[in-house]
């Protein structure tokens, strides 16, 4: 048996240009602080950084770097300054509760080879409505399976395990097993939550959702137009990584299939067309950045010569 007793453990915090909700998601730290948090690190490469207050009893790192490096390397770079052995991940745009963080480390300490383990997410304005309990893979692997997504909470679907094959919001993970898989992709600055758990399944360990666990994502809730693209219409830079991301991980999972870059366009085409919608009817002043960001993360991708086979 390979249980781990999570004794101590580092959060980590990427952050760029979401001040305000950066502010938050510490008040919510502070306000749900338990003995085993060891330290806060906000790896910050916002345009203007501000100054962030001491959390009463908790350390904080605040580590500002001057020009953009995008989550995966924000991420890689808490880890090295991270002095505990487990560190949990959590996305600016997050708020704890008081259920966040023991039934996590819960998860570790009564199963056996876990590498992660990730909370389910709730909408942190309707905490009755789910933003998704767990990620594992569709049928076919061309994308993740969003179980609850924007329905309200299922008994049915809570107090459970998940096997999942994606990261995103917030996640613990031993700091041995990230060593081992050579942390987060250098190739993925945006989404390598998935190819990390790829990594993480082939180096032997599992990766799973506690939906006895919950952390509330602070976004817009479903029903407007254009709600899910909230983040690239904010953040033109990255909408072109966000699309050469998926097609490099997609291109890892389907290492071995012919005519994969048709069939990654084909797939692809059911986030493209709607974002391209909403960049052109709601982009405002970012209208044109987005589409050129939008276009040349296409080109791009089906441009790479692994993907000519």
């Amino acid at each position: 048996m390979t249980h781990n007793k999570v004794e101590s453990f580092s959060i980590i915090i990427p952050t760029h240009n979401r001040y305000l909700k950066l502010i938050a998601l510490l008040k919510s730290i502070e306000e749900n602080r338990i003995d085993q948090i060891k330290e806060i690190i906000i790896i910050d490469d916002s345009d203007t950084i501000g100054e962030i207050s001491p959390c009463q009893n908790i350390k904080i790192i605040h580590v500002k770097i001057s020009f953009r490096i995008f989550i995966s390397m924000a991420k890689n770079i808490g880890a090295m300054l991270a002095t505990s052995d487990f560190l949990f991940y959590i996305d600016d745009d997050n708020i704890v509760g008081d259920n966040t963080f023991l039934p996590v480390m819960d998860v570790f300490s009564s199963q056996d080879k876990v590498g992660a383990v990730m909370p389910s997410t709730m909408y942190f304005l309707e905490p009755e409505l789910v933003w998704v309990y767990a990620t594992p893979f569709k049928k076919g692997k061309w994308g993740h399976e969003l179980i609850g997504r924007n329905k309200t909470r299922n008994i049915g679907l809570e107090n459970r395990l998940y096997d999942v094959d994606a990261l995103p919001n917030s996640f613990m993970i031993s700091k041995k097993a990230l060593m081992q898989v050579n942390g987060f992709s250098s190739d993925l600055q945006i989404n390598s939550s998935g190819d990390l758990t790829l990594k993480l399944k082939l180096a032997g360990f599992r990766v799973l959702a506690t939906s006895y666990a919950k952390i509330y994502h602070d976004v817009p809730l479903p029903g407007k137009f254009g709600y899910w693209s909230v983040h690239g219409r904010n953040d033109p830079k990255r909408v072109k990584l966000e699309i050469s991301n998926w097609f490099t991980y997609m291109g890892e999972v389907h290492l071995e299939s012919s005519f994969f870059i048709w069939k990654a366009l084909f797939h692809s085409l059911g986030f493209i067309l709607p974002n391209l919608l909403t960049y052109i009817l709601l982009g405002g002043n970012n209208r044109k950045k987005l589409i050129e960001n939008l276009l040349l993360g296409l080109l791009v991708s089906i441009r790479q010569p692994k993907f000519k086979k």
